[in-house]
């Protein structure tokens, strides 16, 4: 077998999200934005994920954006009220409802030029990641067991995780590592990966 002359950074112009994209992806998000933000209850959107952080897929990408939740609704037990609130907003903005759970809602919409994208919409509080005491036990989002936490918890996290990984791929890149690029080769292969033990 020939020896492959592309680099890291090859593999990273061909596969990363394009301009376009990102532009259309950003849109997408601030139409959901506009229309959601009127529910009562939501104390704020924001986009996380692969897409804030700089390293989606161009063939494999999803909007994840955490819903913030004021306290007050939150322990009340207004969620599941504001979760059809969400629903209804949706339909009337001709987006597709694919599925849910407890924190979560999954859809599909177009944007002005047809194009699909796929989003999890997430919702958490500080009520769910527990009292001051158990904030403070927890503030380092990375923990080895953070997987075993609530999805609400992770998406409490969302944000700052983001901002300290793209301050790292900041620091390496002008290293010159290709730390973004090694990042989306991994996805790919784990992708790669899922879909073989799918056709098993």
């Amino acid at each position: 077998m020939n020896p492959c002359s592309m680099t890291l950074a090859d593999v990273q112009g061909k596969l990363v999200l394009s301009e376009e994209q990102r532009n259309g992806a950003m849109a997408t998000f601030q139409r959901l934005k506009q229309a959601l933000l009127g529910c009562q209850g939501i104390q704020q959107m924001d986009l996380s994920g692969s897409l804030a952080r700089g390293t989606a897929m161009a063939q494999d990408f999803d909007l994840d954006i955490r819903l913030l939740v004021y306290d007050s609704h939150w322990a009340s037990g207004y969620l599941d009220t504001l979760k059809k609130q969400v629903l209804s907003t949706l339909a009337r903005e001709k987006i597709q409802f694919k599925s849910s759970g407890e924190h979560i809602l999954k859809i599909s919409l177009k944007n002005s030029k047809g194009e699909e994208f796929f989003a999890d919409l997430v919702f958490t509080s500080q009520r769910a990641v527990g009292n001051k005491q158990e904030l403070e036990s927890h503030e380092n989002p990375d923990e080895p067991n953070i997987k075993s936490k609530s999805l609400a918890f992770r998406a409490f996290y969302a944000l700052q995780n983001d901002q300290k990984l793209i301050k790292q791929y900041d620091m390496t890149v002008h290293s010159s590592n290709h730390i973004r690029e090694l990042i989306v080769t991994d996805q790919i292969l784990e992708g790669m990966d899922n879909r073989r033990s799918e056709e098993k």
